[in-house]
């Protein structure tokens, strides 16, 4: 069997035996699991790809990773807590949503979006937001009715979400009332939000 290369983000991590992880990457094609033998061996070559978060060029053989590229370390998302907490619910809720066709475009924001938790200070309660609502967007949901009860709220690019005046209750406003957009469209009840909260 032929070697495969494609990029993607790591989205969820679970240890199978003593030094072997399956992980689940979120790809340009969809979601895709894969199984990394030997990475927690203090040794292991891989051992950096396979950590939650981390956006690379993968090869893999069938269901097995037989290499790896990293382009995004996610260490920038370990210096705040609601950075990584943010992180989680975007790896929870990607896990848990059926892309279909739009499986590109989520890929894409969701690595924007990683990318911009890493790099920048730009509040995490704007970039949730952000990408919560592009998400549905994304996935053809009418969120019409969410930025009317939020009109100060404007679907924007990333880089001019820092221009949005968003007081701390307001934000956490507009998260619980996306989380309730999650569960009446996507039926998926965002876990780690009370933790970012």
């Amino acid at each position: 069997m032929e070697n495969e290369v494609f990029i993607g983000i790591v989205v969820k991590t679970v240890r199978v035996k003593e030094a072997d992880v399956r992980i689940s990457l979120l790809t340009a094609g969809g979601l895709r699991v894969v199984n990394a033998p030997g990475v927690t061996k203090p040794s292991a070559k891989l051992k950096n790809a396979v950590q939650l978060f981390t956006i690379a060029e993968f090869c893999v053989n069938g269901h097995r990773l037989v290499g790896a590229h990293v382009l995004q370390n996610p260490m920038g998302l370990t210096r705040e807590i609601n950075r990584y907490y943010l992180a989680c619910t975007i790896c929870e809720v990607i896990e848990r949503t059926r892309t279909g066709e739009s499986a590109s475009s989520v890929f894409v924001l969701t690595a924007k979006t990683l990318a911009l938790l890493n790099d920048t200070d730009i509040s995490c309660f704007k970039i949730f937001i952000n990408f919560f609502v592009k998400l549905l967007v994304e996935l053809g949901y009418d969120v019409e009715e969410f930025c009317e009860k939020f009109d100060e709220f404007k679907l924007c690019e990333t880089e001019e979400i820092d221009g949005i005046g968003l007081t701390l209750p307001y934000a956490r406003g507009m998260i619980k009332h996306l989380e309730a957009c999650y569960v009446t469209h996507l039926d998926i009840k965002i876990e780690n939000v009370a933790r970012f909260l």
